[in-house]
């Protein structure tokens, strides 16, 4: 099977209602950035957590890289499929921006000096830098998004879930976010209402329709 991520007759439902997903299929290859678009309730955020696990399918099947997800390899899933919430403040929990950031590579067991070095390089390239001790309460909206895409990065995923990012920056920081996407190499699916950011990063676009992938 070719390298990438393979969604086949994917269906995920809450308890008793309709499937938020249905039959839902498509592909994304390494290093493509494809919008995932949609109204209000479509099942966009519902997808996202599908892809990495928080949400168990009813029907069809995930596989990357030619292996199938399942609890067994859940773990080495999330380490290469990694998701920015849609919310920083329901990402970032640790006190301090660095220990947020560092949280990651210290649960797999990196060592300290190693995670150092990775952390500031992250957020050298995102640029950051100097915010290491700030709290995160006391951080910007655009900081803080920077902050959760940081904590994904240092785990140098090959495929990166974005749930709206540019959502309730101010024009310079969404600017300087759409700047940093567009130079990452990883595959990207992004979850977005915004038409132009979709335009200039995407090569294609997904949309869903009340659960239904619109082709």
């Amino acid at each position: 099977m070719a390298p990438g991520l393979e969604v086949t007759g994917l269906t995920v439902r809450y308890g008793d209602s309709p499937p938020a997903l249905s039959d839902v299929s498509f592909s994304l290859r390494p290093g493509e950035k494809v919008a995932l678009t949609g109204n209000n309730g479509a099942g966009k955020s519902t997808l996202l957590l599908a892809l990495v696990g928080i949400l168990k399918p009813e029907k069809g099947e995930i596989v990357f890289n030619g292996q199938k997800l399942d609890r067994n390899n859940l773990a080495a899933l999330r380490k290469n499929i990694g998701l920015v919430l849609q919310n920083p403040d329901d990402q970032l929990f640790m006190p301090s921006v660095y220990d947020d950031i560092a949280f990651g590579p210290r649960s797999h067991g990196k060592p300290e000096e190693e995670t150092r070095q990775v952390i500031h390089g992250v957020m050298e390239k995102l640029g950051i830098s100097g915010l290491e001790e700030r709290l995160n309460g006391r951080l910007s909206g655009g900081e803080k998004r920077l902050v959760s895409l940081a904590g994904v990065l240092v785990m140098a995923p090959d495929i990166l879930l974005l749930d709206e990012p540019a959502a309730f920056l101010d024009p310079p920081s969404r600017s300087r976010l759409i700047g940093i996407l567009a130079d990452l190499p990883q595959a990207m699916i992004l979850a977005t209402h915004d038409r132009d950011l979709a335009e200039t990063l995407c090569g294609r676009e997904l949309r869903l329709e009340r659960g239904h992938l619109d082709t």
